[in-house]
């Protein structure tokens, strides 16, 4: 049985996801949408909202870590860990930036009675949180101390704790790599795969959509 259903139109959004799963010979099944009909509005909301203003919210925080805290992150994590030369000017630059944007989360999350990022009366785990939280996590690796920011550890530490998220945390090799450098932080690299991995972007498009096969 298929492990991904993929709601999708013949549109150029829907084919390119279509394409990437042919081309990884990922096994999927295919359920038409009516775009005519909206039938690609999911109803549910299960990690979105339905309030207009409050999706336009999440389309900010979710671009603020795609342009910020995932690109000043990563920059950190190269010149802390990777770079075959140590240079202080860009450690420096990039762990300071990686600060100031989590200083901006932390801002958020320091708002009255605020759990996540986005939505009214203290916010709803959304896809916002998902990715945020993804890099927030690794923050030690690129050399950034979270507990400088109480708030955003918290938020952290409260995502971290869903059984969903500790479950994807083990993709795709059975370890949480940040929980096996928490045990060791004299470990080499946790990050080093097992085995040959290939890194699959998937994108959260207005006219496709991903879901598991169990769910109804």
């Amino acid at each position: 049985m298929a492990a991904i259903e993929l709601f999708t139109a013949a549109t150029p959004n829907g084919q390119k996801i279509s394409i990437v799963l042919e081309e990884f010979s990922i096994p999927y099944k295919t359920t038409p949408i009516d775009l005519g009909a909206d039938q690609q509005k999911n109803t549910r909301n299960y990690f979105s909202f339905k309030d207009a203003d409050e999706k336009s919210e999440m389309v900010q925080w979710l671009f603020f870590q795609n342009a910020g805290v995932g690109p000043m992150q990563g920059q950190a994590n190269r010149f802390f860990r990777y770079a075959p030369k140590k240079i202080q000017y860009g450690i420096d630059r990039y762990q300071n930036e990686t600060r100031r944007l989590y200083s901006v989360l932390e801002a958020r999350l320091s708002e009255e009675r605020r759990e996540y990022l986005v939505g009214k009366s203290g916010g709803k785990y959304s896809i916002a949180d998902i990715s945020t939280f993804a890099w927030v996590r690794c923050a030690p690796w690129a050399g950034v101390d979270l507990s400088k920011f109480p708030k955003l550890d918290a938020w952290r530490a409260q995502i971290e704790a869903r059984p969903a998220v500790q479950k994807g945390l083990l993709a795709p090799n059975g370890e949480d790599q940040i929980v096996k450098w928490r045990e060791n932080p004299d470990v080499d690299d946790p990050f080093k795969s097992r085995g040959n991995y290939t890194l699959l972007p998937i994108f959260f498009l207005s006219t496709v959509a991903f879901r598991p096969s169990h769910v109804a």
